[in-house]
Parts: C-alpha cells; structure tokens; sequence
C-alpha cells in the first residue's frame, strides 16, 4: 500500500465541521474577555460532536491560533492548587 504525503489530505466535512464550531466558541471568548480589559483566557477546546461521532482537535485548533498571533501558557495556581489547564492570551 502507497502512503499518502500529508499534504495531500484534506481534513474530512466533520472534522472541518468542528473546527469551525470550536473556533467560533474560542473566539466569543476571547471577544468577551478583551471587552472587560482582559489579556487572556482560559482555552479549553476539547472538541466536537458531530453526527455522533467525538472529534478532538486541539491541537489542530493551537496550531491555527499560533498562526494568528495567539500565545499559550499553562494557567497556573489559584488558590493554592495548579490547574492543569491552558490560557490563550493575546
């Protein structure tokens, strides 16, 4: 069997059907929280359901993120206990 070179794939109508889902949430988000003054949220895109079927694209979705200028850095401690999850900041 003949594989494929990476480039030559194309992401499938779900999948592309997520991301777009994820970066309209991420980006209400970040809209929200620049309104009050803020420099970063917290980025928690685990991903999408779509026909019944669970797509997880965050990595993808950093990816695209990082390609628009967006950094990421882990959140930190609150109160004393690290959260493990990640904020994107602008």
């Amino acid at each position: 069997m003949e594989i494929k070179m990476a480039s030559e794939l194309k992401p499938t109508d779900d999948r592309q059907q997520a991301l777009e889902y994820c970066k309209k949430w991420i980006m209400h988000y970040i809209e929200k929280a620049n309104e009050r003054g803020q420099r970063n949220v917290c980025f928690s895109p685990t991903g999408h359901t779509v026909n019944g079927r669970y797509i997880d694209c965050e990595d993808e979705l950093k990816q695209i993120f990082r390609d628009a200028g967006y950094g990421f850095k882990p959140t930190g401690y609150i109160g004393g206990v690290w959260q493990r999850t990640i904020d994107i900041t602008w």
